[in-house]
Protein backbone atom coordinates (compact mmCIF):
# COMPACT_ATOMS: atom_id res chain seq x y z
CA UNK A 1 0.00 0.00 0.00
CA UNK A 2 1.58 3.24 -0.79
CA UNK A 3 1.04 5.32 2.39
CA UNK A 4 4.05 7.43 1.17
CA UNK A 5 3.55 11.21 2.99
CA UNK A 6 5.44 14.06 1.49
CA UNK A 7 6.69 16.15 4.43
CA UNK A 8 10.22 17.52 4.49
CA UNK A 9 11.28 18.64 8.14
CA UNK A 10 14.24 20.91 8.45
CA UNK A 11 15.51 20.54 12.13
CA UNK A 12 17.14 17.78 13.52
CA UNK A 13 18.91 17.47 17.11
CA UNK A 14 22.66 19.01 17.60
CA UNK A 15 24.45 16.14 19.10
CA UNK A 16 24.61 12.36 18.47
CA UNK A 17 25.42 10.43 20.85
CA UNK A 18 25.53 6.65 22.03
CA UNK A 19 21.92 5.33 22.44
CA UNK A 20 21.92 1.53 23.65
CA UNK A 21 18.29 0.49 23.56
CA UNK A 22 17.09 -1.47 26.84
CA UNK A 23 14.79 -4.39 27.49
CA UNK A 24 12.52 -2.08 28.79
CA UNK A 25 10.30 -0.62 25.81
CA UNK A 26 10.84 2.80 26.81
CA UNK A 27 14.27 3.63 26.30
CA UNK A 28 16.09 6.04 28.86
CA UNK A 29 16.30 8.78 26.58
CA UNK A 30 14.60 9.16 23.67
CA UNK A 31 15.61 10.86 20.84
CA UNK A 32 19.16 9.85 20.59
CA UNK A 33 21.06 9.00 17.45
CA UNK A 34 24.47 7.24 17.00
CA UNK A 35 26.54 6.75 14.16
CA UNK A 36 26.67 4.02 12.66
CA UNK A 37 29.76 2.71 10.61
CA UNK A 38 30.72 -0.33 8.26
CA UNK A 39 29.47 -2.34 10.41
CA UNK A 40 26.29 -1.49 12.03
CA UNK A 41 26.31 -3.01 15.46
CA UNK A 42 29.46 -0.74 15.99
CA UNK A 43 28.41 2.53 16.74
CA UNK A 44 31.05 5.53 17.02
CA UNK A 45 29.59 9.37 17.76
CA UNK A 46 29.69 11.91 15.37
CA UNK A 47 28.33 15.19 15.21
CA UNK A 48 24.92 15.73 13.26
CA UNK A 49 23.53 18.82 11.23
CA UNK A 50 21.39 21.53 12.93
CA UNK A 51 19.08 21.67 9.77
CA UNK A 52 18.59 19.58 6.07
CA UNK A 53 18.74 22.96 4.36
CA UNK A 54 22.16 24.26 5.95
CA UNK A 55 23.79 20.63 5.09
CA UNK A 56 22.86 20.52 1.99
CA UNK A 57 25.90 21.02 -0.90
CA UNK A 58 24.85 24.75 -2.69
CA UNK A 59 27.04 23.74 -5.62
CA UNK A 60 26.74 24.87 -9.76
CA UNK A 61 24.17 21.62 -11.07
CA UNK A 62 25.39 20.54 -14.20
CA UNK A 63 23.16 20.85 -16.99
CA UNK A 64 22.49 17.17 -18.47
CA UNK A 65 24.04 16.04 -21.56
CA UNK A 66 21.79 15.33 -24.82
CA UNK A 67 24.40 13.53 -26.87
CA UNK A 68 24.02 9.31 -26.96
CA UNK A 69 25.98 7.64 -24.38
CA UNK A 70 27.33 5.38 -26.81
CA UNK A 71 26.14 3.36 -30.12
CA UNK A 72 27.66 -0.09 -28.46
CA UNK A 73 24.89 -2.83 -29.26
CA UNK A 74 22.55 -3.99 -26.84
CA UNK A 75 25.27 -6.70 -24.54
CA UNK A 76 24.81 -9.94 -24.53
CA UNK A 77 26.35 -10.86 -21.37
CA UNK A 78 23.75 -8.59 -19.35
CA UNK A 79 22.90 -7.39 -17.21
CA UNK A 80 19.82 -4.93 -19.00
CA UNK A 81 17.98 -2.54 -17.46
CA UNK A 82 14.40 -3.23 -18.77
CA UNK A 83 11.52 -0.66 -19.47
CA UNK A 84 7.92 -0.27 -20.69
CA UNK A 85 7.29 2.62 -23.43
CA UNK A 86 4.57 3.29 -26.23
CA UNK A 87 6.41 0.79 -28.99
CA UNK A 88 7.12 -2.32 -26.03
CA UNK A 89 10.03 -3.59 -24.64
CA UNK A 90 13.03 -1.57 -24.72
CA UNK A 91 16.35 -2.85 -22.91
CA UNK A 92 19.68 -0.80 -22.38
CA UNK A 93 23.45 -1.60 -20.63
CA UNK A 94 24.04 -0.60 -17.47
CA UNK A 95 26.44 2.17 -18.75
CA UNK A 96 23.23 4.05 -20.83
CA UNK A 97 24.54 2.42 -24.19
CA UNK A 98 23.01 -0.15 -26.69
CA UNK A 99 19.33 1.28 -26.38
CA UNK A 100 17.24 -1.50 -28.08
CA UNK A 101 13.51 -1.95 -28.76
CA UNK A 102 13.99 -5.84 -27.45
CA UNK A 103 9.83 -6.10 -27.90
CA UNK A 104 8.15 -4.32 -30.42
CA UNK A 105 4.40 -3.52 -29.42
CA UNK A 106 2.41 -1.13 -31.65
CA UNK A 107 -0.90 -1.11 -32.33
CA UNK A 108 -4.51 0.27 -31.02
CA UNK A 109 -3.85 -0.01 -27.34
CA UNK A 110 -0.42 -0.45 -27.35
CA UNK A 111 0.30 0.72 -23.76
CA UNK A 112 -1.26 -2.05 -22.52
CA UNK A 113 0.18 -4.41 -24.24
CA UNK A 114 3.42 -5.12 -22.43
CA UNK A 115 1.36 -4.55 -18.95
CA UNK A 116 3.30 -6.64 -16.40
CA UNK A 117 6.28 -8.26 -15.71
CA UNK A 118 8.86 -9.66 -13.39
CA UNK A 119 12.61 -11.25 -13.61
CA UNK A 120 13.61 -14.65 -13.01
CA UNK A 121 15.92 -15.04 -10.01
CA UNK A 122 17.26 -17.42 -12.39
CA UNK A 123 18.40 -14.81 -14.76
CA UNK A 124 18.36 -14.19 -18.59
CA UNK A 125 14.25 -14.36 -18.74
CA UNK A 126 11.11 -11.44 -18.09
CA UNK A 127 7.71 -13.33 -17.57
CA UNK A 128 5.13 -10.87 -19.27
CA UNK A 129 1.67 -10.77 -19.22
CA UNK A 130 0.29 -8.81 -22.47
CA UNK A 131 -3.10 -7.22 -22.66
CA UNK A 132 -4.21 -6.31 -26.49
CA UNK A 133 -7.23 -4.08 -24.87
CA UNK A 134 -7.66 -3.31 -21.64
CA UNK A 135 -10.77 -1.16 -22.36
CA UNK A 136 -12.22 -4.50 -24.26
CA UNK A 137 -10.94 -7.09 -21.32
CA UNK A 138 -9.10 -9.05 -23.91
CA UNK A 139 -7.69 -12.11 -22.42
CA UNK A 140 -4.37 -11.65 -20.91
CA UNK A 141 -1.73 -13.93 -22.22
CA UNK A 142 1.27 -15.45 -19.75
CA UNK A 143 4.78 -15.40 -22.35
CA UNK A 144 8.28 -15.86 -21.31
CA UNK A 145 10.72 -13.18 -22.88
CA UNK A 146 14.74 -14.35 -23.27
CA UNK A 147 17.76 -12.16 -23.27
CA UNK A 148 19.18 -10.69 -24.79
CA UNK A 149 17.52 -11.50 -27.96
CA UNK A 150 14.04 -11.50 -27.04
CA UNK A 151 12.56 -14.23 -28.12
CA UNK A 152 9.46 -14.90 -26.96
CA UNK A 153 8.17 -18.37 -25.54
CA UNK A 154 4.32 -18.51 -25.16
CA UNK A 155 2.77 -20.07 -21.79
CA UNK A 156 -0.95 -19.74 -21.67
CA UNK A 157 -4.33 -17.42 -22.18
CA UNK A 158 -5.04 -16.80 -18.79
CA UNK A 159 -8.72 -15.93 -19.27
CA UNK A 160 -10.57 -17.27 -21.77
CA UNK A 161 -12.92 -14.69 -23.07
CA UNK A 162 -13.76 -11.02 -23.54
CA UNK A 163 -15.99 -9.76 -20.63
CA UNK A 164 -18.31 -6.89 -19.73
CA UNK A 165 -17.64 -5.49 -16.56
CA UNK A 166 -21.34 -3.99 -16.27
CA UNK A 167 -23.15 -7.58 -16.99
CA UNK A 168 -20.91 -9.81 -14.52
CA UNK A 169 -19.16 -8.71 -11.28
CA UNK A 170 -17.53 -12.13 -11.21
CA UNK A 171 -16.29 -12.27 -14.54
CA UNK A 172 -14.73 -8.58 -14.24
CA UNK A 173 -13.56 -9.57 -11.09
CA UNK A 174 -11.75 -12.76 -12.58
CA UNK A 175 -10.42 -11.34 -15.22
CA UNK A 176 -9.00 -8.87 -13.12
CA UNK A 177 -6.82 -11.56 -10.93
CA UNK A 178 -5.82 -13.32 -14.21
CA UNK A 179 -4.41 -9.89 -15.52
CA UNK A 180 -3.61 -6.75 -14.51
CA UNK A 181 -3.20 -7.63 -10.68
CA UNK A 182 -2.05 -11.18 -11.44
CA UNK A 183 1.06 -11.37 -9.12
CA UNK A 184 4.07 -13.08 -10.91
CA UNK A 185 5.57 -15.27 -8.80
CA UNK A 186 9.37 -17.07 -9.62
CA UNK A 187 10.12 -20.14 -7.31
CA UNK A 188 13.84 -19.33 -5.30
CA UNK A 189 15.89 -20.50 -7.98
CA UNK A 190 13.98 -19.41 -11.25
CA UNK A 191 12.96 -22.82 -12.01
CA UNK A 192 9.06 -22.36 -11.52
CA UNK A 193 6.10 -19.10 -11.78
CA UNK A 194 3.74 -19.30 -10.04
CA UNK A 195 0.50 -17.12 -11.49
CA UNK A 196 -3.55 -17.13 -11.30
CA UNK A 197 -5.20 -18.03 -14.16
CA UNK A 198 -8.88 -19.30 -14.95
CA UNK A 199 -8.13 -22.00 -17.75
CA UNK A 200 -9.50 -25.85 -16.37
CA UNK A 201 -12.57 -24.52 -14.44
CA UNK A 202 -14.44 -21.11 -13.96
CA UNK A 203 -12.47 -19.57 -11.35
CA UNK A 204 -9.01 -17.89 -11.18
CA UNK A 205 -6.98 -21.07 -9.38
CA UNK A 206 -3.09 -21.11 -8.89
CA UNK A 207 -0.74 -22.79 -11.72
CA UNK A 208 2.91 -23.43 -11.61
CA UNK A 209 4.79 -23.41 -15.28
CA UNK A 210 8.45 -25.29 -14.86
CA UNK A 211 10.63 -24.00 -17.17
CA UNK A 212 13.05 -27.01 -17.75
CA UNK A 213 9.94 -29.15 -19.17
CA UNK A 214 7.21 -26.52 -20.15
CA UNK A 215 4.62 -28.21 -17.97
CA UNK A 216 1.31 -26.41 -16.75
CA UNK A 217 0.16 -27.70 -13.42
CA UNK A 218 -2.66 -26.76 -11.74
CA UNK A 219 -2.86 -26.71 -8.22
CA UNK A 220 -5.32 -25.27 -7.00
CA UNK A 221 -9.54 -25.60 -7.55
CA UNK A 222 -12.25 -23.96 -5.69
CA UNK A 223 -14.91 -21.11 -6.03
CA UNK A 224 -12.58 -18.42 -5.09
CA UNK A 225 -9.81 -15.85 -6.62
CA UNK A 226 -5.92 -16.85 -6.04
CA UNK A 227 -3.64 -14.30 -5.09
CA UNK A 228 -0.54 -13.29 -3.81
CA UNK A 229 1.88 -16.21 -4.29
CA UNK A 230 4.20 -16.58 -1.92
CA UNK A 231 7.28 -19.76 -2.31
CA UNK A 232 8.89 -21.08 0.78
CA UNK A 233 12.67 -20.53 0.76
CA UNK A 234 13.54 -24.31 -0.03
CA UNK A 235 10.90 -23.93 -3.15
CA UNK A 236 8.40 -26.67 -1.89
CA UNK A 237 5.51 -24.82 -1.38
CA UNK A 238 3.75 -21.46 -2.48
CA UNK A 239 1.67 -20.19 -0.11
CA UNK A 240 -1.59 -18.26 -1.08
CA UNK A 241 -4.72 -16.53 -0.58
CA UNK A 242 -8.19 -17.07 -1.68
CA UNK A 243 -10.76 -13.97 -1.98
CA UNK A 244 -14.52 -13.55 -2.81
CA UNK A 245 -13.91 -10.15 -4.17
CA UNK A 246 -10.80 -7.72 -5.29
CA UNK A 247 -13.70 -4.93 -4.63
CA UNK A 248 -11.71 -3.15 -7.39
CA UNK A 249 -14.56 -0.14 -7.56
CA UNK A 250 -13.30 0.00 -3.69
CA UNK A 251 -9.93 1.62 -4.02
CA UNK A 252 -7.93 1.22 -1.25
CA UNK A 253 -10.25 -1.28 0.81
CA UNK A 254 -8.81 -4.64 -0.09
CA UNK A 255 -9.72 -7.85 -0.91
CA UNK A 256 -12.79 -10.20 0.48
CA UNK A 257 -10.40 -12.51 1.97
CA UNK A 258 -11.79 -16.12 2.95
CA UNK A 259 -9.23 -18.15 3.75
CA UNK A 260 -5.10 -19.00 3.33
CA UNK A 261 -3.54 -21.97 1.59
CA UNK A 262 -0.37 -23.93 0.63
CA UNK A 263 0.12 -25.77 -2.08
CA UNK A 264 2.73 -28.11 -2.65
CA UNK A 265 4.74 -27.03 -5.71
CA UNK A 266 4.52 -30.63 -7.50
CA UNK A 267 0.88 -30.54 -6.92
CA UNK A 268 0.65 -33.31 -4.80
CA UNK A 269 -1.38 -31.63 -1.60
CA UNK A 270 -3.56 -28.55 -0.94
CA UNK A 271 -3.83 -27.67 2.72
CA UNK A 272 -6.03 -24.88 4.33
CA UNK A 273 -3.74 -23.00 6.81
CA UNK A 274 -6.32 -20.69 8.52
CA UNK A 275 -9.87 -19.05 7.37
CA UNK A 276 -10.39 -15.42 7.82
CA UNK A 277 -12.93 -12.66 7.29
CA UNK A 278 -11.34 -8.97 6.21
CA UNK A 279 -11.64 -6.76 3.99
CA UNK A 280 -7.95 -6.00 3.08
CA UNK A 281 -4.97 -8.13 3.16
CA UNK A 282 -3.28 -11.45 4.78
CA UNK A 283 0.66 -10.37 4.24
CA UNK A 284 3.27 -12.60 4.31
CA UNK A 285 5.73 -10.85 5.47
CA UNK A 286 8.96 -13.19 5.57
CA UNK A 287 10.17 -16.98 6.63
CA UNK A 288 11.69 -18.01 9.98
CA UNK A 289 12.56 -21.09 8.29
CA UNK A 290 11.35 -23.51 5.19
CA UNK A 291 8.21 -24.13 6.96
CA UNK A 292 7.63 -20.64 9.79
CA UNK A 293 6.40 -18.08 8.36
CA UNK A 294 5.68 -14.73 9.57
CA UNK A 295 1.62 -13.03 8.83
CA UNK A 296 0.04 -10.10 9.52
CA UNK A 297 -3.34 -8.57 8.56
CA UNK A 298 -3.71 -5.34 7.01
CA UNK A 299 -7.33 -3.75 6.87
CA UNK A 300 -6.94 0.14 5.19
CA UNK A 301 -10.41 0.46 5.83
CA UNK A 302 -10.31 0.37 9.23
CA UNK A 303 -7.93 3.39 9.95
CA UNK A 304 -5.26 4.28 7.85
CA UNK A 305 -2.71 5.31 10.16
CA UNK A 306 -2.52 2.14 11.87
CA UNK A 307 -4.07 -0.45 9.14
CA UNK A 308 -1.24 -3.25 10.53
CA UNK A 309 -2.37 -5.98 12.55
CA UNK A 310 -2.00 -9.14 14.64
CA UNK A 311 1.54 -10.57 13.37
CA UNK A 312 2.27 -13.94 14.53
CA UNK A 313 4.29 -16.45 13.37
CA UNK A 314 2.96 -19.51 11.80
CA UNK A 315 3.98 -23.43 11.42
CA UNK A 316 3.33 -25.13 8.40
CA UNK A 317 3.84 -28.79 9.71
CA UNK A 318 2.78 -28.63 12.71
CA UNK A 319 -0.07 -25.33 12.38
CA UNK A 320 1.31 -23.84 15.46
CA UNK A 321 0.84 -20.09 15.83
CA UNK A 322 2.55 -17.83 18.11
CA UNK A 323 1.27 -13.67 18.43
CA UNK A 324 4.31 -11.50 18.11
CA UNK A 325 2.16 -8.32 17.93
CA UNK A 326 -1.39 -7.85 19.35
CA UNK A 327 -2.00 -4.56 18.81
CA UNK A 328 -1.59 -1.89 15.45
CA UNK A 329 1.06 -0.53 14.00
CA UNK A 330 1.66 1.94 11.09
CA UNK A 331 4.40 0.21 9.50
CA UNK A 332 6.66 -2.78 9.05
CA UNK A 333 9.38 -4.55 7.44
CA UNK A 334 11.53 -7.78 7.90
CA UNK A 335 15.48 -8.67 7.63
CA UNK A 336 15.35 -12.28 6.56
CA UNK A 337 18.67 -12.68 7.41
CA UNK A 338 18.57 -11.58 11.33
CA UNK A 339 14.68 -12.39 11.85
CA UNK A 340 14.48 -8.66 13.37
CA UNK A 341 11.33 -7.05 12.52
CA UNK A 342 10.70 -3.14 12.57
CA UNK A 343 7.64 -1.14 12.74
CA UNK A 344 5.84 1.60 13.77
CA UNK A 345 3.53 2.53 16.63
CA UNK A 346 1.22 5.27 16.01
CA UNK A 347 -0.85 7.50 18.57
CA UNK A 348 -4.03 8.83 16.06
CA UNK A 349 -7.51 7.81 17.06
CA UNK A 350 -8.12 4.20 17.25
CA UNK A 351 -4.51 3.12 17.03
CA UNK A 352 -4.41 2.98 21.33
CA UNK A 353 -2.56 -1.05 22.39
CA UNK A 354 -0.85 -2.39 24.59
CA UNK A 355 2.64 -0.53 23.13
CA UNK A 356 3.02 3.10 23.59
CA UNK A 357 4.05 5.55 20.38
CA UNK A 358 7.40 4.93 18.71
CA UNK A 359 9.91 2.86 16.88
CA UNK A 360 10.16 -0.74 17.79
CA UNK A 361 13.02 -3.74 16.99
CA UNK A 362 11.74 -7.38 17.80
CA UNK A 363 13.37 -10.61 17.35
CA UNK A 364 10.49 -12.74 15.53
CA UNK A 365 11.90 -15.87 16.50
CA UNK A 366 13.55 -15.33 20.04
CA UNK A 367 10.22 -14.78 22.05
CA UNK A 368 11.67 -11.95 23.43
CA UNK A 369 9.16 -8.71 23.32
CA UNK A 370 9.43 -6.09 21.18
CA UNK A 371 12.27 -3.23 22.14
CA UNK A 372 11.37 0.61 21.53
CA UNK A 373 14.50 2.68 20.83
CA UNK A 374 13.34 6.15 20.09
CA UNK A 375 8.96 7.94 20.55
CA UNK A 376 9.42 8.94 16.62
CA UNK A 377 6.47 7.69 14.65
CA UNK A 378 7.09 5.93 11.15
CA UNK A 379 4.52 5.87 8.23
CA UNK A 380 6.78 4.09 6.23
CA UNK A 381 10.09 1.43 7.13
CA UNK A 382 11.45 -0.68 4.70
CA UNK A 383 15.01 -3.18 5.14
CA UNK A 384 17.92 -2.78 2.54
CA UNK A 385 19.97 -5.27 2.20
CA UNK A 386 22.56 -3.14 0.38
CA UNK A 387 22.94 -0.96 3.50
CA UNK A 388 22.11 -3.53 5.85
CA UNK A 389 19.70 -1.34 7.50
CA UNK A 390 16.31 -0.23 8.45
CA UNK A 391 15.43 2.94 6.94
CA UNK A 392 12.09 5.07 7.97
CA UNK A 393 10.18 7.91 7.14
CA UNK A 394 9.84 9.56 10.48
CA UNK A 395 7.92 12.63 11.44
CA UNK A 396 11.35 14.40 12.08
CA UNK A 397 12.81 12.73 9.16
CA UNK A 398 14.23 9.77 7.80
CA UNK A 399 16.20 7.72 10.27
CA UNK A 400 18.66 4.33 9.68
CA UNK A 401 18.63 2.11 12.17
CA UNK A 402 19.95 -1.38 12.61
CA UNK A 403 18.94 -4.78 13.93
CA UNK A 404 19.57 -3.65 17.29
CA UNK A 405 18.15 -0.27 17.38
CA UNK A 406 20.85 2.03 16.54
CA UNK A 407 20.41 4.51 14.46
CA UNK A 408 21.09 8.03 13.13
CA UNK A 409 19.38 10.88 11.21
CA UNK A 410 20.34 11.34 7.59
CA UNK A 411 20.72 14.51 5.83
CA UNK A 412 17.57 14.77 3.67
CA UNK A 413 17.39 17.26 0.66
CA UNK A 414 14.93 19.31 0.16
CA UNK A 415 12.60 18.60 -3.07
CA UNK A 416 12.84 14.99 -2.49
CA UNK A 417 11.03 12.44 -0.32
CA UNK A 418 10.01 9.12 0.55
CA UNK A 419 13.04 6.73 1.48
CA UNK A 420 16.41 6.71 -0.12
CA UNK A 421 17.71 4.20 -3.18
CA UNK A 422 20.76 2.43 -1.71
CA UNK A 423 23.40 1.26 -4.00
CA UNK A 424 24.46 -2.32 -4.11
CA UNK A 425 28.44 -2.66 -3.02
CA UNK A 426 28.57 0.54 -0.81
CA UNK A 427 26.46 3.32 1.14
CA UNK A 428 25.64 5.73 -1.38
CA UNK A 429 22.37 7.01 -1.10
CA UNK A 430 20.02 8.52 -4.10
CA UNK A 431 17.34 11.04 -3.28
CA UNK A 432 14.42 11.45 -5.46
CA UNK A 433 11.59 13.73 -5.82
CA UNK A 434 11.35 17.07 -7.29
CA UNK A 435 14.86 16.70 -7.80
CA UNK A 436 17.96 14.11 -7.88
CA UNK A 437 20.32 14.03 -4.61
CA UNK A 438 23.25 11.57 -4.54
CA UNK A 439 25.40 11.13 -0.81
CA UNK A 440 26.30 9.06 1.34
CA UNK A 441 25.20 7.01 4.11
CA UNK A 442 27.38 8.97 6.72
CA UNK A 443 26.09 12.00 5.28
CA UNK A 444 27.56 15.12 7.25
CA UNK A 445 27.78 19.00 7.53
CA UNK A 446 31.79 18.07 5.55
CA UNK A 447 30.22 15.63 3.22
CA UNK A 448 26.08 16.54 2.13
CA UNK A 449 24.28 15.22 -0.60
CA UNK A 450 25.00 16.62 -3.76
CA UNK A 451 22.09 17.98 -6.24
CA UNK A 452 22.47 16.43 -9.48
CA UNK A 453 19.33 17.03 -11.42
CA UNK A 454 16.24 19.47 -10.87
CA UNK A 455 13.34 18.16 -12.27
CA UNK A 456 10.52 15.34 -11.78
CA UNK A 457 12.44 11.85 -11.32
CA UNK A 458 9.38 9.43 -11.86
CA UNK A 459 11.79 6.27 -11.40
CA UNK A 460 15.43 5.34 -10.36
CA UNK A 461 17.81 2.34 -9.40
CA UNK A 462 21.38 1.69 -8.94
CA UNK A 463 23.33 -0.63 -11.59
CA UNK A 464 24.24 -3.68 -9.91
CA UNK A 465 27.52 -2.80 -9.39
CA UNK A 466 26.44 0.01 -7.71
CA UNK A 467 28.53 2.96 -9.52
CA UNK A 468 25.96 4.27 -12.14
CA UNK A 469 22.10 5.69 -11.57
CA UNK A 470 19.59 4.95 -14.45
CA UNK A 471 16.61 7.25 -13.79
CA UNK A 472 13.80 8.38 -15.51
CA UNK A 473 12.17 11.95 -15.99
CA UNK A 474 9.35 13.50 -17.99
CA UNK A 475 11.86 14.23 -20.68
CA UNK A 476 13.56 10.94 -21.01
CA UNK A 477 15.97 8.44 -19.78
CA UNK A 478 19.05 9.09 -18.13
CA UNK A 479 22.32 7.63 -16.48
CA UNK A 480 24.56 9.64 -14.08
CA UNK A 481 28.02 7.71 -13.74
CA UNK A 482 30.35 8.05 -10.34
CA UNK A 483 32.42 9.56 -9.59
CA UNK A 484 31.14 13.10 -10.69
CA UNK A 485 27.25 11.68 -11.67
CA UNK A 486 26.76 14.07 -14.96
CA UNK A 487 23.61 12.94 -16.20
CA UNK A 488 23.60 11.84 -19.79
CA UNK A 489 20.54 11.64 -21.76
CA UNK A 490 20.06 7.62 -23.04
CA UNK A 491 16.20 8.41 -24.53
CA UNK A 492 14.67 11.37 -25.62
CA UNK A 493 11.10 9.42 -24.19
CA UNK A 494 9.81 8.39 -21.32
CA UNK A 495 9.37 4.68 -19.77
CA UNK A 496 7.70 2.89 -17.69
CA UNK A 497 8.38 0.48 -14.58
CA UNK A 498 12.25 -0.08 -14.80
CA UNK A 499 13.25 -3.45 -13.64
CA UNK A 500 17.18 -5.27 -14.05
CA UNK A 501 17.33 -8.77 -16.06
CA UNK A 502 20.43 -10.21 -14.62
CA UNK A 503 22.48 -13.01 -16.63
CA UNK A 504 22.07 -16.48 -16.27
CA UNK A 505 24.66 -17.71 -13.59
CA UNK A 506 27.51 -19.92 -14.91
Amino acid sequence: MDCIKRAMILLFLLLLVNCQPQEDPAPTSTGERVQLTATPSRPSEQEAPTSTAAATAQTAIPSPISTPVSDTPLSHDGPWWVFRAAEGLWAVNPDGSGLTLILERTGPDQDARAFRYEPSPGGGQLALIEIENRHSQTPPLLRLVSFPDGQITPIASLHPEVTDQSADTDSYDRWVATGVLNALSWSPDGAQLAFNAVIDGDSGDLYVYSISNSQLTRLTSGPTESVFPVWSPDGRRIVHGAVLRLNIQMSGAGYDYANVWSAEADGTAVELLFETEIIGFENVLGWQSDSVLLVDTETPNDNPFCSYSDLRSFDLDTRGTKALIGGRYAARSFDPESKTVLFSVGDEPNCEGELRPGLYVMDSSSGRPPIRFTEDKAWQVEWSAQAELFFAHTEFGVIAADTSGQFIDLVVPEETFGLPIVAPGSRRLAWTGNELWIGSLQDNLDNPPRKVLTGRIWEASWSPDGRRLLFITGDGLFIASEPDFVPLEVADFRGFSPVWVMPVAE
